[in-house]
């Protein structure tokens, strides 16, 4: 499901990005496939620290969430670094980058949890899970 949320995040802001952040578009998709796999990794850090709580309250937030929120802040920690190290971006163009992809990737991202009715089984489909490991595993792992 991550993946096909990608590909859709892509479609849906793909254009703000490459205009926002003056990248080339194809810098621009790797640079939104990077976000996805930030908000993954950290969402499964979080988990592990069981932050379901956390997690629960960013995918419910209306309006969006702004960087004050700490798991916003990691996303988009992780994110600058896979942007500097992966696409040879200067800290400042990946900071600026992440300025405009991370918010609307989360934003994205609440909307569908919370087209899905929320929960936890939602934020498990939401981000790749089930019974085939990753994060919906961890988080079906907490419920047996």
């Amino acid at each position: 499901m991550l993946d096909d949320i990608i590909k859709d995040l892509k479609g849906a802001i793909g254009n703000d990005v490459q205009q926002r952040s003056g990248l080339d578009p194809a810098k621009a998709d790797r640079a939104i496939e990077m976000a996805g796999q930030s908000a993954k990794e950290v969402a499964e850090d979080e988990v592990r620290r069981g932050n379901l709580q956390g997690l629960m309250g960013l995918m419910n937030q209306k309006g969006g969430a702004s960087h004050e929120n700490p798991i916003v802040g990691k996303i988009g920690a992780n994110l600058v670094g896979k942007l500097v190290s992966n696409l040879g971006l200067t800290p400042q163009v990946a900071k600026q980058v992440e300025g405009v992809v991370v918010p609307l990737m989360i934003n994205f991202v609440s909307d569908r949890f919370q087209n899905t009715k929320g929960g936890m089984g939602g934020l498990a489909s939401i981000l790749g899970g089930g019974k085939s490991g990753g994060l919906g595993g961890m988080l079906g792992g907490f419920f047996k």
